[in-house]
């Protein structure tokens, strides 16, 4: 491979995709998150797998608030987690698409009668 007029640190700048995505927390979450939104960024695939772990590294207690530990997002998503973009429900699914710079809702599923 040949890289002409780029340095090193900039020719991987350039290769790896940056990210940043606005998360809205709803509920439950927003009580033990202490704030209603969040901006997360991270590199590489923006997907729901890695948005999460980025939100974990963001802030740690977010992984008790979700009742997942913090390695295991990369293969299996929170149960009960709803995500939302623009009111829409999205697949609950690691490889699930975002587009950078969107805003994400995350709510806890809630029950009772």
């Amino acid at each position: 491979m040949i890289r002409i007029g780029f340095s090193s640190t900039r020719w991987k700048r350039t290769i790896m995709t940056q990210w940043q995505v606005t998360l809205e927390f709803s509920g439950p979450l927003q009580r033990a998150m202490q704030t209603r939104e969040l901006t997360v960024t991270g590199t590489g695939p923006c997907t729901l797998a890695s948005i999460l772990a980025a939100l974990l590294v963001a802030q740690p207690r977010a992984a008790q608030a979700l009742a997942v530990p913090a390695d295991s997002v990369a293969t299996t998503l929170p149960p009960g987690l709803l995500v939302l973009r623009n009111r829409v429900l999205l697949p609950l699914k690691p490889e699930t698409s975002v587009t950078p710079g969107e805003r994400l809702t995350l709510m806890p599923m809630i029950s009772g009668g």
